[in-house]
């Protein structure tokens, strides 16, 4: 079925539905890659959510190498991660004194196919690593780190949610609703024309660029929402049409709206990648 964008008269000219997205892989050669990661790069796995890179992480056990201050060797049998996104290396006796900020990572992953085992690096200097990993748990933990990396952080994600909580009330309270200004309308604008083109990770980058001027803007929040449905990154969709709906709550769709959120979830699980890989 055709997607439908909420806006004006425009709608998707194909939708990308059925379209084969391929998450960038970490991993783009048959020998050994590497990529740095920036914030405002796309994770390895759109799939991935906090939540499954912390479950990734805390079963990826292996040498933690650090070369600082001369070479340590500790075994390690997890990694956990706090909510103010520092990495906690767990020994196997279940010692925490070594720990990583988030903040600080530089992840490059290595396949060494001589022994079939793989390498991730912590840091651009590489003196920080965790080896002796299988090559499939040692490109998971890569994503892992990657969304960590990119991801807000639990108490960031809170701080953003009450504070559209009150920008949703005050949009409901408001005898006259807002209308979003021109800066917005050329982000919308760029939006459609990359939906046209079929340019739809761009479009959803439009959108967001939108929707941080105007977050109250509901039909950017349900048009981000359709995007990101239709790229399988569920968790976003999810969230953008939950604000959807708390923007315009009685709007004449919100049921239709209500049960597209849990045919994500369906979805979801569907597509939720399998459980951590362990050696």
């Amino acid at each position: 079925m055709r997607t439908m964008l909420r806006i004006a008269v425009i709608a998707m000219a194909s939708s990308p539905s059925g379209y084969a997205a391929t998450p960038e892989t970490i991993i783009p050669g048959p020998i050994a890659a590497s990529r740095n990661i920036a914030p405002e790069s796309a994770i390895a796995n759109p799939i991935l959510t906090r939540n499954d890179a912390v479950a990734i992480l805390i079963n990826a056990a292996g040498t933690l190498c650090l070369n600082k201050s001369g070479m340590r060797n500790i075994e390690i049998r997890g990694i956990e991660v706090t909510d103010d996104q520092v990495l906690i290396f767990v020994g196997t006796k279940g010692d925490r004194s070594h720990t990583f900020p988030a903040s600080d990572l530089s992840v490059r992953v290595q396949i060494l196919h001589g022994n079939n085992t793989g390498i991730v690096y912590f840091t651009a200097a590489s003196d920080v690593y965790l080896a002796w990993l299988s090559p499939d748990l040692a490109k998971r933990v890569a994503d892992a780190l990657a969304v960590i990396k990119t991801a807000p952080s639990p108490k960031e994600q809170r701080e953003e949610q009450s504070a559209f909580e009150a920008q949703a009330k005050s949009y409901r309270d408001a005898p006259v609703k807002p209308i979003p200004g021109e800066d917005v309308r050329r982000y919308r604008v760029q939006a459609e024309a990359a939906v046209s083109e079929k340019r739809f990770q761009d479009a959803a980058d439009l959108y967001a660029k939108a929707l941080s001027i105007a977050p109250w803007w509901p039909e950017g929040h349900f048009n981000e929402a359709l995007i990101f449905g239709d790229l399988r990154q569920y968790d976003k969709a999810m969230d953008h049409m939950q604000k959807y709906l708390a923007l315009v709550p009685n709007a004449p769709d919100a049921r239709d709206t209500q049960d597209k959120i849990y045919a994500w979830e369906g979805d979801k699980a569907a597509w939720a990648p399998a459980g951590p890989i362990t050696q």
